[in-house]
């Protein structure tokens, strides 16, 4: 059996589950208990709807933050960043970071935010993308659960120099 074929059975597996069964608990137990599903690979597959019902812990503590950025110019965004951000250079490799410098070049500094939170047992590691995406997916409810421990709040600002970095971008 090619992957893609195997792809899109899980695909119409799925499909056919979440469409005949109409209890979002049921649908969760017969993802999670009888297939057996993780719920990061449930929020993978686009079914994060069911957040509500997710028992899944994992066996280290996952580390990331909630950052808000505020640029002088009014502009605004907020994501979901992995590990500690509690300085400029905890930011510099993320892309939605890089990409608020660059729609903001007009900005001569930004605030930021920044919520750091836990989730988990154990040993403690940055939070992967993926997990990423399945925090975000679970939304503000999940932040403020039992189940996450908020372990700092920081703010800092950045002072940009946006005519160097409009002067690199065109060379």
């Amino acid at each position: 059996m090619t992957d893609d074929r195997r792809e899109g059975l899980l695909k119409s597996a799925l499909f056919w589950i979440t469409s005949h069964v109409h209890d979002d608990e049921e649908i969760y137990r017969s993802l999670h208990d009888g297939i057996g599903m993780t719920d990061f690979e449930i929020v993978e597959c686009g079914i994060d709807y069911l957040c509500e019902h997710f028992t899944d812990r994992p066996n280290k503590t996952l580390l990331f933050s909630k950052v808000i950025l505020t640029a002088d110019n009014g502009s605004t965004d907020e994501f979901f960043c992995s590990g500690i951000v509690n300085c400029e250079e905890d930011l510099e490799n993320n892309d939605l970071y890089n990409e608020f410098l660059e729609d903001n070049l007009d900005a001569e500094r930004i605030e930021v935010a920044s919520k750091a939170y836990s989730f988990g047992e154990g040993e403690s590691e940055n939070a992967s993308d993926e997990e990423l995406v399945y925090f975000a997916a679970r939304g503000e409810e999940f932040l403020d659960s039992n189940e996450v421990d908020e372990i700092g709040f920081f703010n800092f600002i950045i002072l940009t120099d946006n005519e160097d970095f409009a002067m690199e971008d065109l060379l």
